[in-house]
């Protein structure tokens, strides 16, 4: 929270917080942030990360959106670099470089690499990660979070980065990712949410249908990748489960007759011959 207020701008910006249904002391914290002009406090009931980032979205007013996670840190600088890119370059989406943190904040990680240019972010930015960049308000006018789901940040794969063209990317810091032991990316191998992995896929690419997006290469991409990021955040769960994922991908597989990727051809021989021992070995090899 003190990051975000004390961002060193020239930009004015509206900070909409919301309290998803803590149980904590997290709502008597926020009160001294009620007073502030540009501060907007939320508490509503428990609809987890997306629920909380739609309600966001409803009182969002400026014309760019930056999403923050309640255990991050914004960088001080972070919104006067990512708006005066976006105004130079009217830009849909610009991507700054982030690093990970320790839980203590004591240790850093390097992460990113982005420079300074243009960039097609279908396979080079990250498709499950939102923060850290800043999106044209208008992408997300007929679009939300799909609530209810883990891993819901796939949104950006299969429906926003196919609506942009003009995206960019800084060589400046501009995030702190925080290593939560208790974050859903932690703990998701323990949990049977963690098959919402392949529920979120097949929402999306219904989704993208709505959209009338068409099915491309870089979808058959994320969506092969999406297969061995699946299994393993499922791979603890009974070899039942991982059986009945298996006979889903190879039906949402046939979306993508007509589309030719030269990637993971082992791969999409398993789906197409319904070949579970292949696909069981492919997944064993996975360097995810």
């Amino acid at each position: 929270m003190e990051s975000v207020k004390n961002q060193n701008t020239s930009f004015s910006f509206q900070v909409i917080v919301v309290n998803d249904g803590s149980t904590d002391q997290t709502e008597l914290l926020l009160n001294k942030y009620k007073a502030l002009p540009n501060f907007i406090i939320v508490n509503q009931n428990n609809k987890g990360l997306s629920g909380a980032r739609n309600a966001g979205l409803e009182l969002a007013e400026g014309k760019y959106i930056l999403f923050v996670d309640s255990d991050d840190i914004l960088e001080q600088n972070a919104v006067e670099k990512l708006i005066r890119k976006a105004l130079e370059t009217n830009a849909d989406v610009v991507a700054g470089n982030y690093i990970s943190i320790s839980f203590d904040g004591k240790r850093r990680f390097k992460e990113s690499q982005y420079k300074e240019q243009k960039v097609n972010p279908r396979g080079y930015l990250p498709g499950h990660a939102c923060c850290g960049k800043i999106y044209k308000h208008e992408l997300f006018q007929n679009l939300r979070f799909p609530e209810g789901y883990w891993f819901e940040d796939s949104i950006f794969a299969h429906i926003v980065w196919p609506l942009t063209n003009n995206v960019h990317t800084i060589p400046d810091v501009v995030y702190e990712y925080r290593k939560n032991p208790k974050s859903i990316t932690h703990i998701a191998g323990t949990r049977h949410k963690s098959v919402d992995s392949l529920y979120i896929t097949q929402a999306l690419l219904e989704d993208q249908k709505r959209f009338g997006l068409k099915l491309s290469k870089e979808d058959l991409d994320y969506f092969l990748r999406m297969i061995r990021l699946t299994f393993l955040r499922t791979r603890k769960h009974d070899g039942r489960i991982a059986k009945c994922i298996f006979v889903v991908q190879c039906e949402l597989f046939k979306k993508f007759d007509g589309v030719e990727s030269s990637t993971d051809l082992k791969m999409q021989d398993a789906l197409k011959n319904r070949n579970f021992k292949k696909y069981m070995k492919e997944n064993a090899l996975s360097k995810l």
